[in-house]
C-alpha cells in the first residue's frame, strides 16, 4: 500500500500590499503527494477559493491547505499588510508670474521621500525637500506633482494652481 506524502511544515509569510495597488498574488506549492493536489484558500474574512493561487486585496491572514487524493495535507499562511495611501494635501497658492512661494504638503508621514515636480516656468523645475521655494517666471496653469515614496509604496498627487500674468502701459495724450 502506497500513501501520499506532503512535506508537512507550517509555511508563513509576510507580504505587503499598496493601497490602490494591483492586489498581491499569494502562490502555494507542495511535493510529494498523491493523485492530485487540490488547494484552498481560507480569506481574512473566511471567503475560500480553490486554486494554486489567490488574489489578495484584504489585509490579515491568508490560510491555504493543499490535499491530496488520499486527503493528506499540508498548509500554510500568508500576513497581507495593506499600507493605506496617506491623506495628503499639496499646500500651494495661486499667485502672480514672478513672484515666489513655498510649496510644502501636509500629511506626510514620517520617513516618506518627496519627489517634486512643479511646472512649466518654476524655479527649481523639481525637487527632493519637503518644503521648497519656488519662483514662476511664466503665467498661466501650473500642475504640480508629489510622487512620495514611503515604505515600499509609490503614491502620487497633483494640483493645479494659476499664476496671473499681467502687464500694463499708460500714454499720455
Amino acid at each position: 500500500m502506497v500513501f501520499g506524502l506532503f512535506a508537512l511544515f507550517a509555511y508563513s509569510q509576510s507580504c505587503t500590499y499598496c493601497e490602490g495597488a494591483t492586489p498581491l498574488t499569494l502562490t502555494a506549492s507542495s511535493t510529494g503527494g498523491v493523485g492530485t493536489v487540490v488547494y484552498t484558500w481560507t480569506s481574512p474574512s473566511s471567503t475560500t477559493t480553490t486554486g494554486a493561487t489567490a488574489s489578495a486585496d484584504e489585509a490579515g491572514t491568508w490560510t491555504w491547505t493543499a490535499t491530496d487524493d488520499n486527503s493528506c495535507q499540508t498548509s500554510g499562511t500568508f500576513d497581507v499588510i495593506i499600507i493605506g495611501e496617506p491623506a495628503v494635501t499639496i499646500n500651494a497658492l495661486d499667485g502672480c508670474a514672478g513672484d515666489s512661494q513655498t510649496i510644502s504638503a501636509s500629511g506626510v508621514p514620517v520617513g516618506a521621500t518627496y519627489s517634486w515636480a512643479f511646472g512649466s516656468g518654476a524655479t527649481p523645475l523639481t525637487s527632493a525637500t519637503a518644503t521648497t521655494a519656488v519662483f514662476y517666471s511664466t503665467g498661466g496653469t501650473k500642475t504640480i506633482t508629489l510622487t512620495l515614496t514611503y515604505q515600499t509604496c509609490v503614491f502620487t498627487y497633483t494640483k493645479v494652481i494659476e499664476m496671473s500674468a499681467i502687464s500694463g502701459s499708460a500714454t499720455c495724450q
